[in-house]
């Protein structure tokens, strides 16, 4: 119920709130090194993620694939070599050849499936990047069967490369660009 007393008022000061001004000229700029480290972490993860899951895929099914071959330290690095060597030729067929006929090369979010769908992946990539190089950057680490390295291509685009070699040649490919 309300009481019918007169109410008196309350004096509050009015205050202003200033403005909030941002510094239109200065430009904010992000650490390097941070901005690398993070970079860094970031493949690392990637590549830790990848081997992890091409180690658990090859334990659950092993009657799937068949043997891969025990290479080497020198012979990874020589097939490893070969490969980028191809890759450096401008000429799909000279790379697709170092594939076995039923290889998967998974390239970021796209996957090729056989010899011929990667060669034609190759002869797309080479018609939109004529003259496109890589080299390693990394030394070739092995996990499990797999080699994993790092790569730089003539455009200054990083990638993480794992291959999987079985009778020599590549069974399957993994390229995750730094992004």
């Amino acid at each position: 119920m309300m009481d019918s007393k007169p109410k008196t008022e309350v004096g509050i000061p009015h205050a202003e709130t200033p403005p909030i001004r941002f510094d239109e000229g200065k430009r904010r700029r992000a650490n390097g090194w941070l901005i690398g480290a993070v970079v860094v972490l970031a493949l690392t993860v990637v590549a830790l993620g990848v081997a992890l899951i091409i180690q658990a895929n090859s334990e659950e099914t092993p009657s799937k694939a068949s043997p891969s071959v025990k290479l080497d330290d020198a012979a990874a690095v020589a097939l490893v070599e070969g490969f980028l060597a191809a890759h450096n030729t401008d000429d799909a067929d000279t790379i697709t050849n170092r594939y076995l006929p039923d290889a998967v090369a998974h390239w970021g979010q796209d996957t090729y499936t056989g010899r011929a769908a990667i060669d034609g992946a190759y002869w797309t990539l080479f018609g939109q990047v004529p003259d496109l190089r890589v080299e390693r950057v990394t030394p070739v680490v092995r996990s499990g069967d797999s080699l994993v390295f790092m790569v730089r291509d003539s455009l200054e685009t990083e990638m993480l490369w794992v291959l999987t070699p079985r009778d020599g040649k590549i069974a399957e490919e993994w390229h995750v660009m730094q992004t």
